[in-house]
């Protein structure tokens, strides 16, 4: 999307890929380009453009937090809603918790961000930092399902485009002062990585450990530290301590 040059060539570039991107209104009034209802399972960085895998023979594809399966690629190529799966078995496979110290909410992330703003739209840019955790059922071979959690954070580059709407783009990313404390039924767990410097992408991202329980462990974040920037943001850097 960098290379367009006009109005016209963004709306059209849209509407091109109209089954996955849309135009979104954000709470402050501006707009963002999206990507309709994005998988969040661990499987997801092994989906396909149509977000469909093979296993075994059948076919799967992760749309929004659920799992339809056929035999027949083509019927799964024409899902474009989660709600209106054409009659094919699904699953939810997945559901997002923020892990909030105050309220932990269900199906939202915690979030940070950082904006650049120039004289010209074109030329702003800004970082965003996600954290949540990954809730996925998994059922063992005697039949008890396991409901996994993943502590998962992200970071993601966006700049805006010609008629100045938010987008995802590729650039370096830095994210430095690692350090995260979670909770797991109140026992504390230290998270921390390495500085990290990365070249030509959109985002970059960190998961911890996998933790399985049978009972629904209560699961929360006591302390978030982090920061990191892009190329685009200059001396700029989104700073965390939460």
């Amino acid at each position: 999307m960098d290379a367009l040059e006009t109005e016209q060539q963004f709306y059209d570039y849209i509407s091109n890929y109209s089954n996955i991107l849309e135009i979104q209104m954000m709470d402050n009034g501006e707009k963002e380009v999206a990507e309709k209802e994005i998988s969040l399972h661990s499987i997801a960085s092994f989906l396909n453009a149509d977000r469909i895998v093979k296993v075994g023979d059948n076919y799967e594809k992760f749309i929004s937090n659920i799992e339809v399966t056929s035999n027949d690629y083509s019927q799964l190529k024409q899902i474009l809603d989660s709600k209106k799966t054409l009659g094919l078995t699904y699953k939810e496979v997945y559901r997002i918790h923020s892990g909030s110290k105050d309220k932990t909410h269900i199906g939202t992330t915690l979030s940070w961000e950082a904006t650049k703003d120039q004289r010209r739209c074109k030329n702003d840019r800004k970082v965003t930092f996600y954290a949540y955790f990954n809730y996925e059922p998994v059922t063992a071979p005697n039949g008890v399902v396991f409901d996994f959690r993943r502590p998962k954070m992200s970071v993601v580059a966006r700049r805006k485009g010609i008629p100045c709407i938010w987008y995802n783009y590729r650039t370096k990313i830095t994210w430095n002062d690692f350090y995260v404390e979670y909770s797991v039924n109140s026992t504390n767990e230290v998270w921390t990585e390495a500085n990290k410097k990365t070249n030509n992408v959109k985002a970059l991202y960190h998961s911890h450990n996998l933790i399985g329980h049978s009972n629904s462990p209560n699961v929360t974040w006591e302390r978030t530290k982090s920061k990191v920037t892009t190329r685009g943001m200059g001396t700029s850097n989104l700073t965390i301590d939460f």
